[in-house]
């Protein structure tokens, strides 16, 4: 766990890794910069370049950009930092690699240029540029993920969490590229993996983990103040979402169908324990959620015992073929929509954005959805330390982040989740 410290003058590296220029440090020259990564996804940069008289930035454009972009992927490297001597985590980003995408430019008078740019991670720039194919692909979801990956992203290093199901199973492409044949995969899976769990995806340079969220090692990251000692706050602004009417379309999530394999139909009257079409709280007992008290979270509505308590219906997925390929029972996966849809709505109950000193420990998107932050938020002066800290006080799954630079600083917004406090799951952090 690491807390962030400010510095001098925070400043920003960046340099191209191949070609003329290759590390050639331009980032004196960008005067404001995102960088950005969410649940399951990558992360992207964008940032604004000044250029006087077009010195340095424009002659790297004509030698690098202009000469390359359409033949080849235009590397980039870049570090965040609090000041030229910052330090990761504390104060400073890992030097990170990303791909440009596009440049935009703009000036004011025509000796003074600005330029826009867009760049992406490596393993998401592979994946978004494959073709479109027809091809099959065989054996369990997370082998055939793994396959897709060294297929079109070769130079990249995969790890993908274990699926049940039939080694002999085959998966068309059907003319999607590899990052929508990989999204279609995941939407399936989360009754096949071990603790059926939704796979979730972290990007860190040229590494990529799609894990089923039970199985990842949640690590707490941050510790964040606020009035907390004589040591500066860290935390700077906030919003809060605490949305509970999501207990209206989230409570119970039911889906129904039929399997031409053996003829039964599945539906709500069948499944009379609950546990092959209905998802809830007691059908997802191994996600993880942010460890609370019962004064920092919402109490769970209960078993159809309150006036909130709804039950939506949700398609079926298809049945995977009619020879039972997939080597389990229809009924074992027919939840899969409802299932990955009700999983990832555990993010959307509470949620905090939380602006802070900008802190490197946050420099990919791994452990983003189970890793969390601690937050010690004092009310300021009271009459009794049991009454110093306010509620939002404690532990908080982080789900995003977003880095924002320019001349003035580096602040970070933290995306964070809070669940039940009394959720049937694997409590995370501390408390």
């Amino acid at each position: 766990m690491s807390n962030p410290r400010g510095g001098a003058q925070a400043c920003v590296k960046m340099s191209f890794v191949d070609g003329p220029d290759a590390d050639k440090d331009f980032g004196k020259h960008v005067i404001s910069m995102r960088f950005a990564a969410a649940l399951s996804g990558g992360y992207t940069i964008s940032g604004k370049i000044a250029a006087p008289a077009y010195n340095i930035i424009g002659d790297t454009i004509e030698n690098q950009y202009l000469k390359r972009a359409r033949r080849e992927p235009v590397k980039m490297r870049f570090q965040l930092l609090q000041d030229v001597n910052g330090q990761f985590p504390e104060t400073a980003t890992r030097t990170q690699e990303v791909i440009v995408t596009h440049l935009q430019g703009h000036g004011g008078a025509p000796d003074v240029g600005y330029f826009e740019f867009v760049a992406i991670d490596p393993p998401s720039w592979y994946l978004n540029n494959g073709d479109a194919s027809g091809g099959v692909f065989k054996g369990r979801v997370d082998q055939v993920i793994k396959q897709v990956i060294q297929k079109y992203a070769p130079s990249v290093k995969a790890e993908v969490s274990k699926a049940v199901g039939s080694e002999e199973m085959k998966w068309w492409m059907m003319r999607m590229d590899p990052q929508t044949f990989i999204t279609h995969l995941m939407s399936l899976s989360a009754p096949l993996t071990l603790k059926k769990t939704q796979y979730l995806v972290g990007i860190d340079g040229y590494s990529i983990d799609i894990k089923e969220q039970a199985s990842i090692k949640s690590t707490q990251r941050g510790y964040y103040r606020y009035m907390v000692d004589k040591d500066h706050d860290t935390i700077k602004r906030w919003q809060l979402l605490a949305d509970n009417s999501t207990s209206l379309s989230q409570h119970k999530l039911v889906t129904s169908g039929m399997s031409t394999l053996s003829g039964e139909y599945y539906d709500r009257t069948t499944d009379t324990k609950e546990n092959q079409v209905v998802v809830s709280d007691k059908t997802t007992e191994a996600k993880q959620t942010a460890r609370t008290k019962d004064t920092q979270s919402f109490s769970k509505p209960g078993d159809g015992k309150s006036e909130v308590a709804g039950a939506t219906s949700i398609i079926s997925i298809p049945e995977l073929y009619s020879a039972g390929d997939i080597g389990i029972p229809y009924k074992e996966y027919i939840s899969a929509y409802a299932r990955g849809l009700w999983l990832d709505t555990i993010y959307n109950l509470q949620r905090l954005s939380l602006t802070i000193t900008g802190h490197g420990e946050w420099c990919d998107s791994k452990g983003l959805g189970v890793d969390t932050a601690f937050l010690q938020w004092s009310k300021g002066v009271t009459d009794s330390d049991s009454n110093r800290y306010t509620w939002l006080t404690g532990s908080w799954i982080i789900y995003g982040f977003t880095h924002f630079y320019d001349r003035k600083g580096w602040d970070t917004v933290l995306n964070c989740a809070r669940y039940d406090h009394d959720a049937n799951s694997v409590k995370v952090g501390g408390s």
